[in-house]
């Protein structure tokens, strides 16, 4: 996600507050800081749709707590999808990035 928020940026340059706050909201809605409650209510759904929460809340509910990972499998299909697309944009956005500016770089003269 970093890669692609990177590439946008490139594109992009004005949008630093945009990036800054993306950043600090997923860093917040992750369960580092906090160990969210057990239920399943729709706080935890909507909680699960960020792929951040779902990595680390995986990691804690198979390390600390000590349940197992299959009783959220449309999340899993959801968390291999936005990775696929993740990775399609990135893929797209790096080709039109590399076409839209070739000579960007700067050469050192020897």
């Amino acid at each position: 996600m970093s890669f692609l928020l990177g590439l946008v940026y490139v594109l992009y340059p004005k949008l630093d507050r945009v990036f800054t706050l993306i950043v600090i909201l997923t860093f917040l809605l992750v369960p580092i800081l906090y160990i969210p409650p057990n239920s399943n209510g729709w706080v935890t759904h909507v909680m699960m749709l960020n792929p951040m929460y779902y990595l680390v809340n995986g990691m804690q509910q198979a390390v600390i707590v000590g349940h197992e990972a299959m009783n959220h499998l449309g999340y899993h299909f959801y968390f291999m999808c936005f990775i696929g697309l993740m990775i399609v944009f990135c893929y797209a956005l790096k080709d039109y990035v590399s076409q839209l500016r070739p000579n960007e770089h700067h050469q050192s003269k020897v």
